[in-house]
């Protein structure tokens, strides 16, 4: 890491919950410690700051624009959701949504993290994640 010219990838860090202060987002708390410890440039994409569009209905999208920059800029995503009913978050999707289509996050790796109680854990909201974002192009690790 100290060689010359190196250059940390810059990681986008998802929150697929709008919940105050949820079981997903206290999940993210030790791999942003990390990312800070080694010095690792990195987003937050925190949707209870953000003011996104449903799709279809036309209104202000600086916030959806805003989050397009910043994952284009990426060279790795991190996206948590937790399972609500057996499905991963409405606001997860939401953000996906807003990131367009074709989505700035086709080619890109990503890590998948989903939080839910129970002994399966949250199986199947990461079943679904990962098949959506397959589908728009993402590279989701560790790969198929």
């Amino acid at each position: 890491v100290n060689e010359p010219n190196f250059q940390a990838a810059r990681i986008t860090v998802i929150l697929g919950t709008s919940r105050p202060n949820s079981y997903t987002s206290r999940a993210l708390l030790p791999i942003i410690d990390e990312l800070k410890i080694n010095s690792v440039p990195f987003d937050l994409i925190d949707p209870s700051k953000l003011s996104l569009l449903w799709p279809g209905i036309d209104g202000d999208e600086r916030d959806a624009l805003k989050i397009k920059d910043i994952c284009s800029q990426a060279d790795g995503i991190i996206f948590s959701t937790p399972e609500y009913h057996g499905s991963m978050s409405a606001c997860a999707k939401l953000i996906i949504e807003n990131l367009g289509f074709p989505s700035v996050l086709a080619g890109k790796p990503m890590v998948i993290l989903g939080v839910a109680a129970g002994s399966a854990g949250a199986i199947k909201s990461l079943e679904q994640l990962r098949c959506v974002l397959s589908h728009i192009g993402a590279i989701v690790l560790p790969g198929p």
